[in-house]
């Protein structure tokens, strides 16, 4: 048994680096372990300076170490407590940063008046919170280590869920699901762009890619899309009469951020890997073991990055590093290739890449630029991602010892603006949607298929889940109303021919 005495105080060092600590345990394939050294530095560095601050301020020690600690505590544990209460919607009313924030800061204010006014001596207490602090770092080593081992030796172990049957392959093909923000259907983009996307399609289908040729998004805006597609569901039975008119989005944002089939791939011993993007929905999705991509010149390490999110810095992580949109998207391109030299386990990922939407960053082949042309500028942008989906598309084929399931499917179509309500919607509504599946799995395909259906296809040809393909419905809403669904399935269902 540790023997500490009544003077030592370490319980705050010990705390500091348990945050980082516990996010390294749950992502043990995904983060490579040399990363963990700077977070705890850092962080162990700014504690000490804080430590010292505070012990000045209150001429104690031993007072100043627990401020640390529990404000420690509070720090880190702002991102959990928010997830979990934002879960929770009363009255259409539903937590946000400006509400809970407050909340914090009161809390460690009064925490500091009462360390402040106390006359006590915290002998008794100092000693329980070290004992504590190292039967934490305890636990969260043996944790890590046993996983750790778990997932050496059992690399393909799948989870314990009765509801969901373990599928018997041996070996799991790794699944991209790679998202391109408003790509066009080449018939969109070769009337009202004027611009042959041939190239690109006879490329994917060289590469053995069924393109369905008359594909439709099943709902015109981005997060409705996500919620249907993830989840293999049409969304219509989730918004009621009284909803319809509403702006409260927060139930649907949810059904991406804890989706059905990451769930299921998980349960199945997959890693999760999620892209991040700049788009709130898809920027840090909770189900995912690990959201990539967020480095910016100034962080370079995932795992800091993923702390810095879970703590009260989250609200202004969004604004400080946005700026960097352009490395992000860079960073897509180039780890999606790399992937499958990294990770021993099969893995699940999901890729939505904010291109060729606006605003016009690039140019065709990556450089940096602002083009306010509409027109030039979603071109340019096309031609950019057509040209790294090709390479990542052939880095992943020719570097997957088991050949991997690849979707390549835009969210929604272009949003260039037309007078004709019928042009938006078709513009808006007909996507890109192209499938590499190995084995045979293009056989349940077809030639309309819709996001929706995608991975029903999917679990039943790979993994032997009985899940029918749904009928094909297009729905359409506006800006306004975005809950308020019209069915355009017969106005859209024209066969749209590539060629």
């Amino acid at each position: 048994m540790v023997i500490i005495s009544r003077t030592s105080v370490i319980h705050p060092l010990i705390f500091s680096v348990c945050p980082i600590l516990i996010i390294f345990s749950q992502s043990l394939n995904l983060i490579n372990p040399k990363e963990i050294l700077l977070p705890i530095l850092l962080v162990l560095s700014i504690v000490t300076a804080v430590w010292v601050l505070f012990a000045i301020i209150l001429k104690n020690k031993k007072k100043g170490a627990l401020v640390v600690s529990f404000g420690l505590g509070i720090f880190f544990s702002y991102g959990y407590v928010f997830n979990f209460l934002s879960d929770f919607t009363i009255g259409g009313f539903y937590l946000r940063h400006i509400y809970l924030l407050p909340v914090y800061l009161g809390f460690f204010l009064v925490l500091m008046y009462y360390f402040i006014k106390t006359k006590r001596k915290f002998d008794r207490a100092t000693t329980i919170a070290n004992y504590c602090s190292i039967s934490l770092l305890v636990i969260l080593s043996v944790v890590s280590s046993y996983n750790y081992v778990d997932r050496t030796l059992h690399p393909f172990m799948t989870l314990d869920d009765p509801t969901i049957p373990a599928p018997t392959r041996e070996n799991p093909p790794d699944i991209y699901y790679i998202i391109l923000d408003s790509y066009a259907h080449p018939s969109i983009l070769k009337e009202a762009y004027n611009y042959s996307d041939d190239g690109f399609i006879s490329f994917l289908k060289s590469r053995n890619f069924y393109v369905a040729d008359g594909s439709h998004s099943n709902y015109r805006h981005t997060f409705l899309s996500f919620a249907s597609s993830l989840n293999i569901e049409y969304i219509n039975n989730r918004v009621d009469n009284s909803v319809k008119d509403t702006v409260n989005f927060h139930r649907l944002y949810k059904m991406t951020d804890d989706n059905k089939i990451m769930r299921i791939m998980k349960s199945y011993g997959y890693d999760i890997i999620n892209f991040a993007s700049r788009d709130g929905v898809t920027g840090n999705i909770r189900v995912a073991d690990i959201n990539y991509c967020e480095k910016n010149p100034y962080v370079h390490s995932q795992l800091l990055i993923t702390a810095i999110k879970t703590s009260v810095l989250e609200p202004a992580y969004w604004k400080v590093f946005r700026a960097f949109d352009n490395q992000r998207d860079l960073c897509v391109f180039s780890e999606l290739s790399d992937l499958n030299k990294k990770d021993t386990r099969p893995f699940f990922v999901f890729a939505h890449i904010l291109l060729p939407h606006s605003p016009y960053r690039f140019g065709p082949n990556g450089e940096t630029l602002m083009e306010d042309d509409q027109k030039i500028g979603y071109i340019n942008q096309v031609k950019f991602v057509n040209k790294e989906i090709m390479e990542v598309v052939d880095k992943i084929q020719q570097g997957s010892k088991v050949q991997p399931i690849i979707i390549i499917q835009s969210d929604t179509g272009t949003s260039l603006d037309s007078n004709d309500t019928n042009e938006i919607m078709k513009r808006k509504l007909t996507i890109l949607n192209a499938y590499y599946l190995p084995e045979n799995g293009t056989s349940s395909l077809y030639g309309t298929i819709t996001p929706v259906n995608s991975f029903r296809v999917i679990l039943d040809h790979y993994f032997d889940q009985k899940y029918p393909v749904l009928e094909d419905k297009i729905y359409y809403s506006d800006y306004q109303k975005r809950l308020n669904f019209t069915d355009v399935t017969n106005i859209l269902t024209n066969k749209t021919s590539l060629h």
